[in-house]
């Protein structure tokens, strides 16, 4: 059995940014204030940040729609430190809460909203609801696929991304070398951004926090690439209170194709800290890989679909 936890962290689909300069106004709607400091973040960037930000945007084919439910089947390989495992995952997904997985043949787990009531889990005919302490690793685990799939959401939008600031980074991630290799790093073109869209799996601080910031740099496919502008690797990392560790996960992305308007990678392999080794570098070893073989971006999910 593949834990469920280890299906998916997100893929890239750009998608268009609105750059004029923002109205000046107090209160409003909460969605036009986060439109706001995207426009003000873009504007304070370095003209070199906005043109890498606008080239990735471009990189993307056709106008992009929000994306509010998806169903996806996969094979996943996780690798761990003694055994590996490999199957077949099928995963949906309605914003802003509801997901539900297959983990065997029988099994199903799943929720329709965040309450503990809402957790449950299916075998056959019989089903459980993960409302009490007993089954707090399981409603983890479901917790987990709800943060994968705001990283997919986040990823698969950026140009409705809340970003509070755009930078070129002074040098590439060194801790990624060992995944990329050193002259590939050198190749591609990184653009950074900090925004609260994302989350990171296993955080000890609330995943689904909105106040919740992240860094996340992106490193594109050169110029005279095929794939020129598109993102061969994303790293998402927190940024930790005083005395708290940094955290973050590097997504290695290939085999891009068009679906539904967009150019979204098939292949995924998703990198961990190598806890073990000093100054923790990305580990060489993906610790999952992923290849998408059925997609639907446009389901019509409705939260009925989402209780057992």
């Amino acid at each position: 059995m593949i834990h469920p936890a280890l299906l998916l962290h997100g893929w890239l689909l750009a998608g268009p940014i609105p750059l004029q300069e923002p109205p000046s106004r107090e209160g409003g709607d909460p969605a036009e204030l986060s439109e706001d400091i995207t426009k003000r973040a873009f504007a304070n960037a370095t003209r070199g940040a906005q043109i890498t930000w606008k080239a990735l945007c471009r990189a993307s084919v056709g106008d992009s729609t929000p994306i509010t439910a998806f169903h996806i089947e996969a094979k996943v390989k996780s690798r761990g430190q003694q055994k590996r495992n490999e199957g077949e995952v099928a995963y949906s997904f309605l914003a802003p809460h509801c997901v539900r997985f297959r983990i065997s043949e029988t099994t199903e787990m799943g929720r329709s909203g965040r309450r503990k009531t809402d957790y449950w889990m299916r075998d056959e005919d019989e089903v459980i609801t993960l409302d009490t302490k007993d089954y707090k690793a399981d409603r983890e685990s479901i917790r987990d696929m709800a943060v994968l799939a705001r990283n997919y959401i986040a990823l698969s939008d950026p140009g409705r991304l809340r970003i509070h600031e755009f930078e070129v980074p002074h040098d590439q991630p060194k801790e990624a070398r060992e995944v990329v290799g050193g002259m590939r790093l050198r190749e591609l073109s990184w653009i950074r951004i900090k925004s609260p869209d994302f989350a990171l799996l296993g955080s000890e601080q609330d995943p689904l926090a909105e106040e919740t910031l992240y860094w996340v740099d992106f490193g594109l496919r050169p110029k005279g690439d095929e794939l020129a502008w598109t993102p061969e690797i994303v790293i998402v990392r927190n940024l930790p209170r005083s005395g708290e560790p940094e955290e973050s996960f590097l997504l290695r992305l290939d085999s891009y194709e068009e679906k539904d308007g967009l150019r979204i990678p098939r292949n995924i392999e998703v990198y961990h800290r190598d806890e073990e080794r000093p100054g923790r570098p990305f580990r060489p070893k993906p610790t999952q890989e992923i290849w998408i073989h059925e997609i639907d971006l446009s389901s019509e999910l409705q939260i009925e679909d989402f209780r057992p």
